[in-house]
């Protein structure tokens, strides 16, 4: 899943969108968040 999430992170950079990267930011807190209490 690390993989793929920094996949998606790459992909994001590349396209240089910065509301992506805003969402995607949200996306990684909530999946540390799911890591902890998982």
């Amino acid at each position: 899943m690390q993989a793929d999430k920094t996949t998606f992170i790459v992909a994001q950079t590349r396209t240089g969108d910065e509301p992506f990267v805003e969402e995607l930011h949200f996306s990684t807190a909530d999946l540390e968040r799911q890591y902890f209490y998982g």
